[in-house]
């Protein structure tokens, strides 16, 4: 698995942890953010978890391959 992958999925993971009791998951954040509602803070959560993923995915090196993650 190429470290970038790894990375994408350990957010996943981390962003889960941090929903965890709200109703929401990582996976009905992205379906929020492809849907066409109207609702500002279901857009507002999806934009900021899109955000955080863009820059987990530029990231050169996972925990597992030894990086500061």
């Amino acid at each position: 698995m190429s470290g970038k992958r790894a990375a994408r999925l350990g957010f996943a993971d981390w962003a889960d942890a941090v929903l965890a009791g709200t109703g929401w998951t990582a996976s009905t954040v992205r379906e929020a953010a492809l849907s066409d509602r109207n609702d500002l803070a279901t857009a507002a959560l999806a934009d900021g978890f899109a955000t955080a993923t863009r820059g987990v995915a530029d990231l050169p090196v996972t925990v597992s391959e030894g990086g500061l993650l």
